[in-house]
């Protein structure tokens, strides 16, 4: 049991277990009001449920163990007539009275400072001009461990970091994930303050092995193999501008991108969305009103990337990648018009988005309220509004009067979740895409993976290595081989070679070869499953007879054989039925 604290001018330490600890109060710090002293101290709470990691992130507002004051903090607070903070201090409590004996001057005081203003209920007790800004910036940040860390000026993360160790530190899961977020602070600190005459380590080329880890630390239990399928595809869809089909449930598809390969690719931005179901309005449509093009998520996304990378254009290794992934995709599977629009947005003239007329006028509007020295409220509203719709970097860099066509960047990679047991088995979008069959993935293998330190997490540097697509069918002959014994085993399933088929295949060679793949079966079970065995679209019957003769080639990899004989179950099932070589088999 706790023991029973004593009176307030005699403080000690107060020892218990974490079975005799309260649980603190979870209180949203930004959004209801602060009304007592005891509110303002346990304000280290979230505003809203976190998705993973939720141990972590709530481990500030925690109930410490140990809880040693020091002296000299207490009587400065009981000399200023203000509260103590309630006993047990929460975890994020301790890290700030922690910091306030730091020997690093301009830390203690500023955090000392910021610390009697909570008491005080958010008035300043010593003038300091950093706390105002200090102040709006704590209630606006969402994440503790990130709210606490920005006491910390920078170049002063040693110091932070030498006061987390002692009796008055935090917890050491708070002490540790503070560390993380200091330490990769200070990283960025000492690089910049290197002199320039210091030569300056490049960073080494990431390998297929890299990325194998990276997704394997992260919870990924599959085959290496579909692993670098997975990272061959992604570099082909994005060279290509073709959208990379998930074959396989939303539940599987969703956790991947939003979450694995989110954490796991470095420098990567992630978003997901959903297409509206007419074809029209894929791109947005005009308001009621007809004063403004509403945008789609998809042209928003499309324009995020593009900020992406205009920021990043000067740095010619560095991809930004920006993945946009669609939740579902099964609506606009049956036809090519989304491939086809997003052909014509990678392009050099780009996709129309409304007429060239709405544009010139709308130019002219902002122009006249950009001229104009006082504008009432909804002129200010108007501008604003312009402003960001002609915004330079949401348009790559072009000039306002192209913004009627949108163009989408090359770091830009359209991703579709298809669950193809759901889906219409007529798909005319597999004829075109690059599709990848998801494995059963645990998600609970993958919620423990995410919970990892950071250091046990490894991210993949996703650099752009230099491919060159002309030649590759002659630097493989081996693959070429069994390819053109493949497509002429399913010529009876509307499969051909065609020049976007061939494109294909040579931009997927090339990545591998850049990525160090050899000319065999693997590769051969890569672009099958990748690029050729998803353009099926017959009867069953028909895939039936192609599958027969395709498993009596010689030198197929097991990978390719286990998928040749999934699918031949599928067509057995589908005998008399519509039939398309992307099914997903569950046993």
């Amino acid at each position: 049991m706790i023991e029973e604290p004593v009176k307030k001018q005699h403080l000690h330490i107060v020892k218990a277990t974490p079975a005799d600890l309260p649980v603190a109060r979870a209180k949203d710090a930004f959004t209801q009001p602060m009304s007592s002293s005891q509110d303002l101290t346990q304000a280290l709470t979230l505003t809203k449920p976190p998705r993973r990691n939720q141990d972590a992130l709530l481990m500030t507002e925690e109930p410490s163990i140990f809880f040693p004051f020091p002296a000299q903090l207490a009587n400065l607070i009981q000399g200023l007539s203000l509260p103590l903070p309630t006993q047990p201090m929460t975890e994020g409590m301790s890290t700030l009275v922690a910091w306030t004996e730091s020997d690093h001057p301009a830390l203690k005081q500023r955090v000392t400072d910021f610390l009697l203003m909570i008491l005080a209920e958010g008035e300043e007790v010593h003038p300091n001009p950093e706390l105002p800004d200090l102040w709006q910036n704590w209630h606006r940040t969402t994440e503790p461990i990130e709210r606490l860390a920005l006491l910390v000026r920078e170049g002063e993360e040693p110091a932070a970091l030498r006061a987390l160790v002692g009796r008055p530190a935090p917890g050491p899961e708070t002490a540790a994930a503070l560390t993380d977020i200091l330490l990769e602070r200070w990283k960025g600190y000492v690089l910049v303050q290197a002199p320039s005459d210091r030569p300056v380590q490049k960073k080494k080329q990431a390998t297929l092995i890299d990325f194998r880890t990276s997704l394997r630390r992260r919870g990924i239990r599959t085959a290496d193999i579909w692993i670098d399928r997975l990272l061959l595809s992604i570099l082909t869809a994005r060279q290509l501008g073709h959208i990379l089909i998930l074959s396989g449930p939303t539940r599987i598809g969703l956790p991947l991108v939003t979450e694995v390969l989110a954490d796991a690719i470095e420098g990567v931005d992630v978003q997901s969305i959903r297409l509206p179901r007419r074809k029209t309005h894929l791109l947005g449509r005009m308001d009621r009103e007809k004063n403004i093009f509403q945008f789609s998520q998809l042209t928003q996304a499309a324009r995020a990337a593009s900020k992406r990378a205009y920021a990043h254009h000067d740095h010619d290794d560095y991809l930004s990648p920006s993945l946009v992934l669609i939740e579902d995709i099964s609506t606009h599977a049956k036809g090519d018009s989304l491939h086809t629009l997003i052909q014509q947005a990678r392009s050099e003239n780009g996709v129309l988005l409304f007429s060239e007329e709405e544009n010139k006028k709308w130019i002219e509007e902002y122009e006249q309220l950009h001229c104009k020295e006082e504008l009432n409220i909804r002129e200010e509203e108007r501008r604003d509004l312009l402003e960001q719709f002609f915004a330079q970097d949401a348009l790559g860099g072009r000039p306002a009067d192209q913004a009627w066509r949108l163009h989408m960047p090359e770091n830009m990679v359209v991703m579709g979740v298809l669950d193809t047991h759901r889906a219409d088995k007529k798909l005319e979008l597999l004829s075109q895409g690059i599709v990848l069959v998801l494995p059963e993935l645990d998600l609970e293998d993958i919620e423990r993976g995410l919970q990892t330190r950071l250091e046990a997490r490894p991210r993949f540097n996703f650099s752009e290595p230099s491919v060159t697509p002309e030649g590759t069918w002659e630097r493989f002959p081996k693959t070429r081989e069994r390819l053109l014994e493949l497509i002429k085993c399913l010529s009876g399933c509307n499969l051909s070679l065609s020049p976007e088929l061939s494109a294909q295949i040579s931009s997927f060679l090339a990545f591998a070869e850049s990525w160090g793949l050899s000319d065999g079966p693997l590769l051969v079970s890569h672009i099958a499953q990748a690029l050729i065995l998803p353009r099926i679209l017959c009867q069953g019957s028909e895939a039936l007879e192609a599958f027969e003769q395709i498993l009596e080639l010689p030198e197929l990899s097991p990978d390719l054989l286990r998928r040749l004989s999934q699918l031949r179950n599928s067509a057995i099932q589908y005998r008399r039925q519509p039939f398309h070589g992307a099914m997903r088999w569950e046993s």
